[in-house]
């Protein structure tokens, strides 16, 4: 395991990149259509990015969880299994860096759903989660976790599901702006915004 020496110097890679992105995103599009399709979620919604980003960062900084070196991009296509060896491997480290813990797990559950034809029924269930951390705890400790611990990750999962969820939107606002891809970025940045959105309220009545 990879951990910062000074956990208060390091600055995880969510709230760099983060930041990165919001500072790289303009409300002002060229084209008209993706300004309408912008305009008619977030402002009709009268969402404010900074805002949003700001409660979220108080709800991370509220919580016990580990800074690690992490992935931090852990959708299928970067997770590879060898069936002769029984290993699995990793690859594209682009976003790899100094992370929560956390935010690592629960974006590997968020990318079930896929990319390109989204379906969040195909994300794991509590119970799927639970075993999967148990299984997870399990080799991180080197012992068999407590339920204290396996429960007191799931919980946070639910944030840092949010996190993934706002991180990846406000990535795909960005590229919707300046990639040449054939792939409608702009729509999935607002169908992870609303799945941040749900998953905050969500967390406000627990």
């Amino acid at each position: 395991m990879l951990e910062p020496t000074d956990r208060d110097t390091v600055k995880p890679i969510l709230f760099q990149k983060a930041e990165e992105f919001l500072r790289n995103f303009s409300a002002r599009f060229e084209s008209s259509s993706k300004q309408q399709k912008f305009d008619a979620f977030f402002l009709e919604n009268d969402i404010s990015l900074r805002s949003d980003y700001a409660k979220l960062q108080q709800l991370i900084n509220a919580l016990k969880t580990r800074i690690v070196f992490c992935h931090n991009d852990l959708l299928i296509q970067n997770i590879l299994y060898d069936s002769s060896t029984g290993k699995v491997s990793f690859i594209d480290y682009e976003y790899a860096g100094f992370n929560y813990q956390g935010f690592d797990i629960a974006n590997h559950f968020c990318e079930y759903a896929g990319v390109q034809n989204v379906d969040y029924s195909l994300c794991p269930s509590t119970q799927e989660k639970r075993s999967w951390i148990v299984q997870y705890l399990n080799f991180f400790l080197q012992h068999p976790p407590s339920t204290e611990d396996v429960e007191e990750m799931l919980s946070n999962s639910t944030i840092f599901e949010a996190a993934a969820h706002f991180f990846w939107s406000i990535w795909a606002l960005v590229q919707s702006q300046n990639s040449s891809i054939d792939f409608d970025y702009l729509g999935y940045g607002i169908l992870r915004y609303k799945m941040f959105r749900s998953l905050m309220q969500t967390n406000e009545k627990i």
